[in-house]
């Protein structure tokens, strides 16, 4: 079902009216629903509500994996794009971290970062891992 909403005063009583059928369910101690009586926490609520909510993710080597291979695409994608690579404060092994500097670094780090987690939670919502 599509609710749509023309203004605010119109989303607040959508709101309010939502608000109290909850409060309802969740204190009358019998009601019917569907023809049948149901007593204490209505189950197709309950249910409702468990199926809207993912499992949380927990970390496992594939989500260490991905976050790995994101930043690595992220630190390539940087060798080729960024326009000062080697800008100061240098780093000591700078071969080690492919001739970048420390801007260069934290930058593509961080946007591996982000890349990873977008990834991880995106596989995670649709349920590959």
């Amino acid at each position: 079902m599509t609710v749509y909403v023309n203004d605010w005063q119109q989303l607040l009583n959508i709101a309010a009216d939502l608000g109290f059928f909850l409060n309802f369910l969740s204190n009358s101690e019998d009601y019917i629903v569907s023809d049948s009586i149901i007593s204490g926490a209505n189950p197709v609520l309950t249910s409702t509500l468990l199926a809207t909510v993912p499992k949380p993710l927990e970390w496992s080597p594939t989500v260490g994996i991905i976050m790995i291979i994101a930043n690595i695409l992220a630190i390539a994608f940087g060798k080729f794009t960024i326009k000062y690579p080697k800008s100061e404060p240098a780093l000591p092994a700078a071969n080690f971290f492919g001739g970048f500097g420390l801007p260069a670094v934290l930058a593509t780090t961080a946007f591996g970062h982000i890349l990873g987690a977008g990834i991880i939670l995106g596989l995670h919502n649709i349920g590959r891992i």
